[in-house]
């Protein structure tokens, strides 16, 4: 073997190595990613405002492409957001979305960007999820009107009867 042919091995076992390990450090930042999603629970058929506290624990910045939230009832993926998140800060991404009846539900979040630390800039996505608690709705305190059949002299007539909750009637 010819000396010229010995480095040019080595120059390209030099380049498979730089180029995988790239490769692999691209979604480094992932793993320095802590994503917190609130809340846990909320009343079914209401909106509920869902936060996605996103901390970049790194020491590079984070560029993200978009910044999308799923929920299982909706079955899509929806971009709310996009930009740079500095190394060692937080930043807070939200959606409005009605869980249609009580249930356990999962409401997802996908972050997909490249770190300024990355070689080649390539492009990850991380996913955080959380087991969401639709409730059921509480009842309102207000008037209620049940339909009550009164029998008039010989006939019967349909008559609301209007009470207030936790209160006399007024008197009037």
């Amino acid at each position: 073997m010819t000396a010229l042919r010995i480095v040019g091995i080595l120059l390209a076992a030099l380049a498979a190595v730089l180029t995988a390990g790239a490769i692999a450090a691209a979604s480094h930042w992932c793993a320095e990613t802590e994503v917190e999603i609130t809340p846990a629970s909320a009343e079914a058929a209401r909106e509920a405002m869902f936060t996605a506290s996103v901390t970049n624990g790194g020491v590079d910045n984070t560029e993200f492409e978009t910044v999308e939230f799923r929920f299982s009832w909706e079955g899509v993926w929806r971009n709310v957001s996009s930009g740079v998140l500095l190394a060692g800060q937080s930043k807070a991404y939200q959606a409005g979305a009605t869980p249609p009846s009580p249930g356990t539900y999962a409401v997802g979040v996908r972050l997909t960007g490249t770190s300024s630390g990355d070689l080649f800039r390539e492009t990850s996505q991380c996913t955080a999820t959380l087991s969401f608690n639709a409730t059921k709705a509480a009842s309102t305190p207000g008037v209620e009107a049940p339909l009550v059949l009164a029998a008039f002299g010989g006939g019967a007539a349909a008559v609301a009867l209007w009470r207030r909750r936790g209160r006399a009637p007024p008197v009037e």
